[in-house]
């Protein structure tokens, strides 16, 4: 026993012991130096120091503590609180003397990012709501949470003020505080004093002297049974020789009624005193609550002296007038009235942009009530003033609202509850709120009138005069959108506790007189509250566009070329949680452009929603009609999106397309209309960074029923579909049929290797063209003339190439194509044939003498029986030009290769016929203005011949020797010649000058 006893008393003597020395421990300054650095260290947002704390039984003692936030630092050099710290274990804070000196208050200090706040804490389940619970006075709320005695104080230090302007020293005042006897049963004393001189002598306000006394006068425990403030603040300087004065008096006491309020503030200068703020209220304990009374007449002037010697700027203000308050101790009622104007000037002391404002005059008379549910207003009007009138609004009968469900009663229903009257709204005091766009406008004030009534359970505000805006001019960043418009719109507002809408009337745009857009309705509405949980806002509307007075606008400008034309739009949607809808048909009409050139009409019926996961859905069908044909296009297409990404699934179908009337299309669109991006830059060389659609992946599939390109070349079933991904662009399964039997097949893909560097960009693709009949082509490149070949020609080609951006792309692809035919007919020499001109042989080329003459020449003298050796030259002559004019070929190949920036090679070329072959190689023009067949051909080609070919051509010997003839008895002229001229209208007369000339020689 003895030894447990034992055992117990020493564990207690080391618990005491231990105690002991963690009490000792917590009395030494360094222990207590570092647990408030540790303390202080999670504050977020400032920066604070504390160099030593020591806090005894009596007294805490802080030395070096200095703290940064935003806007302010504080530098405290020593602060003493002499106080038992034992007795705040019974609630009581007796404070015995505090002292610090040397403290500095820095506010110049610049601004930093706000520190980034946890969210607010949850209010407690527990905590009543704020309208359960009456105000009470203010020296209830001001009650101490403590039993506090404060019986001196000795506070002293210096307040650094931002300066008025950026390039002023800060202004520095002197601060102390000196007082006390602040203890239960008592009255406090204090005295604040303030003083301030500034650095400049020759300053508008040099030195502002504040004195003022407070005294608080407590109750027996811890309330306030009275509060006085008293200011008297002192200002001189260069501008103020009689010096300016201003008296502030705050005062609250508590009586057996409640609470009594007064604030009053007094400005004078030399021998005049002026009021310039009353507030005189009570706050009965009873159920009258509170009853306030105001007068103000204050100027800046009765300011101005304090708040510059301060570093504060104010605007230019006057404001006057007088008014009741009343109001239940919970605020459920309450009832304000009185008057107010004044005006204000300056106020871009506040923001730049707010100097737009200019001078404000303004002026309010009120009358309004509440009480529970009901808002009674029995007079509201306001009036606001520039250097002309601006706005007013004013109510033309007692309006009671119930704010529960809405509902407005009135004396008179068939009468207006109140009207507003927009006389001149500047547009420039629109720049305030536009300031971060980028955007200006200006233009003439805003005009309106609108008038409101009751209407069931709900109201409407219609337009009694149109809103009007004259000479709109809108630029962004300095570059012009729209100018000179002159807009005008009757607005009508409907709303009730079930539903709201607003339409638009009598919407008209013009520019100079001419109409840029009409809208002869628009409607937006919905329902309110629970009426349709999803019903969303539904729009509808109707306007008409000008076409040549919209391109008229800076914005527009370079777009296209039209010059006459329209286009109606008929609208619907609806905004939903679920899903967001909109449809709209277009007609346009009466498109032109120049003087003479009449475009097709268009009607298209377009309907896209958007899905609550951003699914976008597009139906665009469209009809292009000219001239009594009708060209079809629909587009259909879902976006959706896969992360940062979006999947894409389009088509595009047709019935009959007409290319010739779509192609019209182009001529109106101007070169460079798509050539700069949204900075406005067309970006020449720039590289790109990542694959050209990293943002999309899906496929776009077409089905082209019927393709009209003119009456003699139409195709069916053109289909195919198009893929994409991030890397890869492909071209899949192209297929189309020729309306004379052509086929075309083609299958290519770009794709997109980061790795590649230069070689980033490829490009691979094969076209195949079969039983394709080139002479509708040639006839349209040269029309009423015979086509240069005719028969069918299968094509093959082979695209391919690599470059290091999409820019770039075009100079680094090449292709290879070939063409054969299996038979025809050859038209190339026709031309020269004709205009060979035997009879003349080497005069003009461009004689109209035909072969036919020649030969009637050559008849009359076979009449004769003149068998002479000129004569058999002549007819041998005529046959082979006979035969040259028109050749029945069975075979044509040609090899040809396109080099980005280089003519067209013709690396081989040859036509086989029963008694005539040619073969050669040359180049093709590349001018991107002309179609192929109109490009300039140059070739250089050999002749063989056989047959009686070969038997006409030995008469004018031009022929090699008969050694020279190939295995199939094909013989070669003497020379080459050349072919040139296009495609579609060869020209060969160096052959046939020199078979004319062969026929003079003796």
């Amino acid at each position: 026993m003895k030894k447990a006893v034992r055992i117990v008393l020493v564990s207690a003597g080391a618990l005491l012991l231990l105690l002991a020395v963690v009490v000792i421990a917590l009395f030494q300054p360094p222990v207590q130096t570092w647990l408030a650095r540790k303390v202080v260290s999670s504050q977020q947002g400032y920066e604070i120091e504390i160099g030593r704390v020591s806090a005894g039984l009596n007294n805490v003692e802080l030395t070096g503590v200095y703290v940064k936030g935003r806007r302010l630092a504080i530098d405290l050099p020593q602060a003493v609180v002499e106080m038992p710290l034992i007795a705040l274990i019974r609630e009581k804070v007796e404070v015995k003397k505090i002292t610090a000196k040397g403290w500095t208050l820095d506010l110049s200090q610049p601004a930093a990012e706000p520190p980034p706040t946890a969210g607010a804490p949850a209010p407690d389940a527990d905590t009543p709501a704020s309208g359960d619970k009456n105000l009470g006075g203010i020296l209830d709320m001001l009650r101490f949470p403590v039993d506090l005695a404060v019986e001196d104080a000795d506070i002293e230090g210096a307040i650094i003020l931002p300066p008025e302007t950026p390039d002023a020293a800060p202004v520095r005042a002197g601060v102390s505080v000196r007082g006390g006897q602040l203890r239960p049963g008592n009255d406090g004393r204090f005295e604040l004093a303030l003083s301030m001189e500034s650095p400049e002598s020759d300053a508008a306000v040099s030195a502002i002297q504040v004195s003022s006394n407070l005294l608080v006068r407590m109750g027996a425990s811890r309330d306030i049974q009275s509060l006085t403030f008293d200011v008297d603040a002192r200002a001189s300087g260069a501008q103020l020789p009689q010096g300016a004065r201003l008296q502030i008096n705050i005062a609250a006491s508590k009586s057996a009624s409640g609470e009594d309020y007064s604030i009053t503030l007094k400005s004078q200068e030399a021998d005049s005193e002026k009021n310039i703020l009353s507030i005189k209220a009570t706050n009965p304990s009873g159920p009258e609550g509170l009853n306030a009374m105001w007068v103000v007449d204050l100027r800046d002037a009765d300011l101005a002296p304090f708040t510059s010697g301060l570093g504060l700027k104010l605007p230019s203000f006057r404001a006057s007038g007088q008014g009741t308050f009343a109001a239940a101790d919970n605020f459920t009622s309450f009832h304000a009235a009185g008057k107010i104007s004044g005006d204000a000037n300056r106020l871009e002391v506040f923001d730049a942009a707010l100097s737009a404002l200019g001078h404000v005059n303004f002026s309010s008379e009120f009358d309004v009530v509440n009480e529970g549910d009901l808002l009674r207003i029995g007079v509201l009007s306001a009036d606001v003033l520039s250097d002309v009138p601006v706005a007013s609004i004013k109510t033309l009968q007692l309006i009671e609202i119930n704010t529960a469900n809405g509902e407005i009663k009135v004396p008179n229903l068939q009468g207006d509850l109140l009207r507003v009257d927009v006389h001149g709204l500047p547009l420039a005091w629109a720049r305030p709120f536009i300031k971060d766009t980028g955007l200006a406008i200006s233009g003439d004030p805003l005009r309106g009138s609108f008038t409101g009534r009751a209407q069931g359970n709900g109201y409407s505000i219609r337009s009694a005069a149109p809103l009007t805006l004259g000479g709109l001019s809108v630029a962004r960043d300095g570059a012009a959108l729209v100018k000179s418009l002159d807009v005008s719109a009757s607005l009508t507002v409907d709303y009730s506790n079930d539903a709201w809408a607003v339409s638009v009337s009598d919407f008209s745009i013009h520019s100079n007189g001419a109409p840029v857009a009409i809208a002869t309705h628009a409607r937006a509405g919905g329902a309110v509250g629970s009426a349709a949980p999803d019903a969303g806002i539904s729009t509808t509307g109707r306007v008409r566009l000008n076409i040549p007075a919209i391109l008229a606008q800076p914005v527009a400008e370079g777009l296209c070329s039209l010059s006459g034309g329209a286009v109606d739009v008929d609208f619907s949607g609806r905004v939903s949680e679920k899903i967001s809808s909109l449809e709209a048909k277009l007609a346009a009409s009466d498109l032109r452009a120049g003087d003479s050139k009449v475009l097709p009409e268009i009607s298209a019926n377009i309907r896209a929603d958007v899905h609550a996961d951003g699914t976008l859905e597009v139906q665009a069908p469209a009809v292009f009609e000219l001239n009594g044909r009708k060209s079809d296009i629909e587009l259909g297409a879902t976006l959706k999106p896969d992360g940062a990404r979006q999947n894409i699934d389009a088509s595009i179908a047709s019935t009959d397309l007409y290319i010739e009337d779509l192609m019209v299309f182009s001529s109106v669109v101007s070169e460079d209309s798509g050539g700069a991006n949204a900075d406005g830059d067309t970006g020449g060389d720039a590289k790109e960074t990542g694959a050209p659609r990293n943002g999309v992946s899906g496929q776009v599939k077409f089905a082209l029923k019927n393709v009209v390109w003119s009456q003699d070349l139409q195709a069916a079933n053109v289909g195919g579909e198009i893929k994409v991904t991030p890397s890869l662009f492909s071209l899949e399964n192209l297929r189309g049929q020729l309306s004379d039997g052509a086929e075309i097949k083609a299958d290519g893909s770009m794709k997109y290797d980061a790795a590649a560097g230069a070689s980033a960009y490829s490009v691979d693709a094969k076209v195949a063209l079969a039983n394709f009949d080139p002479a509708p082509f040639l006839r349209m490149a040269n029309p009423g003339k015979t086509p240069t070949v005719e028969g069918r020609f299968d094509i093959n080609g082979v695209v391919a190439g690599t470059a290091a951006s999409l820019v770039t792309i075009a100079d680094g692809v090449n292709a290879d194509l070939t063409l054969t035919s299996r038979g025809g007919k050859f038209h190339g020499f026709s031309s020269s044939v004709k205009s060979s001109g035997i009879d003349k042989l080497q005069k003009d080329a461009a004689a109209t003498s035909t072969i036919a003459a020649i030969s009637g020449a050559i008849l009359s003298i076979v009449g004769k029986n003149d068998s002479s050796a000129t004569l058999e030259k002549i007819q041998a002559g005529r046959r082979v030009l006979e035969r040259l004019g028109e050749i029945d070929f069975d075979q044509i190949n040609l090899d040809a290769s396109y080099r980005a920036g280089r003519e067209i090679e013709i690396r081989n070329f040859s036509l086989l016929s029963p008694d005539m072959r040619f073969a050669g190689a040359g180049s093709l023009g590349n001018k991107p203005a002309l179609s192929l067949f109109n490009q300039a051909l140059s070739m250089n080609l050999q002749m063989a011949v056989r047959g009686e070919q070969a038997e006409d051509l030995r008469a004018l010997n031009i022929l090699k020797k008969e050694t020279d003839a190939d295995t199939l008895g094909y013989m070669p002229l003497l020379e080459n010649f050349s072919m040139e001229g296009t495609p579609s209208n060869l020209n060969t007369a160096s052959l046939v000058r020199h078979i004319v000339s062969m026929l003079a020689k003796k």
